[in-house]
């Protein structure tokens, strides 16, 4: 999950489409949260924090 979350913030516009849709199904599905969800969190706050 740390290369999707990487990934996230690539200048790769495919690679950042890419990342979103497999970070999608591994963190929630059909709104089903799993494991990785609570650990995914914190990072995908400082990506919207980050102001690059």
């Amino acid at each position: 999950m740390r290369g999707l979350l990487r990934d996230l913030a690539s200048n790769d516009a495919k690679k950042r489409g890419q990342a979103l849709f497999r970070l999608g199904a591994a963190i929630c599905h059909q709104g089903t949260f799993y494991s990785a969800t609570p650990v995914a969190v914190p990072h995908l706050v400082a990506l919207l924090e980050d102001r690059r």
